[in-house]
C-alpha cells in the first residue's frame, strides 16, 4: 500500500519496537489505534484516542471498536477489508466523542510490522469543522448557481419576447412597404435586410439556447449534454461520441451546475486542445455521478496547472472550484502529445 506522507506523520519511523511503540503511543496527543481487523478489537491506542472517546487509555485496549464509540460498524469492516486487499488506505466515518457530540473523522490506514505480523494502523483526524465549512461552501456555491440560472432565464427571456419578436416584426412590415411601395422600394432591393434579420434572429435564437437550454429542464442532464457537446463539435468541425444515462436523484441546482461544468471543460476543449474527437460520457456509479470528457489533442502539463496563468487554467481552476462546492472532485490526466482524460465526479443522495 502506498502510505502518504499525512498517514506516516504521526507514527514512529521504521525498526521501531513495541517497547518504543508503546512509549510513543503514551505521550502523543494524536488520534491513533491499532484494531484487528478480524475480531474488531482495539489492541493498541494513543494517549490521544483515548482523551477524544473518554476512555482510560488502559481500558480501551480489548474493546471493539463500537465500545469505543465509532459508529456503523458494517461499514468499517467493509473499509477494512479494502484496507486488506490495498484497495485504499483512506476511509471516513463518524465517531462519538466524549463529551457525546458526532464528530466526522478523516481515517489513514497502514500496516505497521511487528514480528512476525503486522498492526493495522488506523490515524484519525476530527474534520468536523472542515466539514462544516465545506457545508456552508456547498450552499453558497449552490446559491450563487441558483441565482446565476435565474438571472440567465430572465435575459433569455427578454430576448425571446422583445427583442426576437420586434425583429420579428420590423421584417413582417419591411415585407409589407417592399409590396405596397412603387417601383424603386420593390423587388429584391430588401434582400440584404432581410437576410441581416433573419441572421440576427437565427443569432438571437442560438443566444437564449445558450443562456437557458430547454433540454435540460425538459428532458434532463443527458439529452442536454449531447445536444451541446453535438453543437460545440459541429461549430468547430470536431468528431463528436456521447453515451449517457439519466441521473434521476440529481437536486436541480447540482444538475444545472454539472451541466454549466461540462458546458466550460467542452469549450476548453476545442478552443485549446486542438483535438479532431471528443467523447463525452455520463453515468451512475452508486453514490456518486462521473462525467468523463476525453480527446485525442495536443495534450498538456497537469503539475504546471496550478503555475498557469492561460485561459485554460483558469477554465479547469474555475470548474475544479465550483465542483468543490458541492463535495464533488475533477481528476485530470494528459501528456504532452497524447490527449486529456478528465473526470468529474459529484456525490449523489
Amino acid at each position: 500500500m502506498v502510505s502518504t506522507r499525512r498517514e506516516t506523520s504521526h507514527l514512529p519511523s521504521a525498526g521501531y519496537d513495541e517497547h518504543s511503540l508503546d512509549d510513543f503511543l503514551n505521550n502523543t496527543d494524536a488520534i491513533i489505534i491499532f484494531p484487528n481487523p478480524w475480531t474488531m478489537e482495539i489492541e493498541k491506542a494513543s494517549r490521544g484516542a483515548a482523551e477524544f472517546y473518554g476512555w482510560p487509555q488502559e481500558e480501551i485496549v480489548g474493546k471493539k471498536i463500537s465500545d469505543a464509540g465509532l459508529l456503523d460498524e458494517a461499514s468499517i469492516k467493509e473499509n477494512f477489508q479494502k484496507v486488506l486487499s490495498s484497495q485504499q488506505g483512506r476511509f471516513f466515518l463518524k465517531c462519538r466523542t466524549a463529551d457525546g457530540k458526532i464528530a466526522d473523522m478523516e481515517v489513514f490506514a497502514d500496516f505497521l510490522p511487528q514480528g512476525e505480523r503486522s498492526l493495522l494502523c488506523l490515524v484519525m483526524y476530527d474534520i468536523t469543522e472542515k466539514k462544516r465549512s465545506e457545508d456552508k461552501l456547498r450552499i453558497l456555491s449552490l446559491e450563487i448557481t441558483r441565482i446565476e440560472e435565474r438571472e440567465r432565464k430572465r435575459f433569455a427571456s427578454y430576448l425571446h419576447d422583445e427583442v426576437g419578436q420586434n425583429l420579428a416584426m420590423i421584417k413582417m412590415k419591411l415585407e409589407a412597404i417592399s409590396y405596397s411601395s412603387p417601383g424603386p422600394l420593390s423587388g429584391n432591393e430588401f434582400a440584404p435586410v432581410y437576410d441581416l434579420i433573419d441572421r440576427t434572429i437565427e443569432q438571437t435564437r442560438s443566444m437564449i439556447f445558450d443562456l437557458s437550454p430547454p433540454l435540460l429542464y425538459r428532458f434532463g442532464l443527458s439529452s442536454a449534454l449531447r445536444d451541446e457537446g453535438e453543437k460545440i463539435c459541429r461549430e468547430n468541425g470536431i468528431a463528436f461520441v456521447f453515451t449517457g444515462e439519466e441521473i434521476p436523484s440529481m437536486p436541480d441546482d447540482e444538475r444545472i451546475l454539472v451541466f454549466r461544468c461540462a458546458q466550460e471543460l467542452m469549450r476548453n476543449c476545442v478552443r485549446h486542445a486542438r483535438a479532431s474527437r471528443m467523447e463525452l460520457s455520463l453515468w451512475n456509479e452508486g453514490s456518486r455521478m462521473v462525467l468523463r470528457l476525453v480527446d485525442d489533442g495536443i495534450g498538456f502539463d497537469v503539475a504546471g496547472l496550478d503555475k498557469s496563468t492561460t485561459c485554460r487554467s483558469f477554465g479547469l481552476f474555475s470548474v475544479r472550484e465550483r465542483i468543490r462546492g458541492i463535495g464533488g472532485a475533477l481528476t485530470i490526466e494528459s501528456r504532452i502529445g497524447e490527449g486529456s482524460h478528465i473526470d468529474l465526479i459529484v456525490p449523489i443522495d
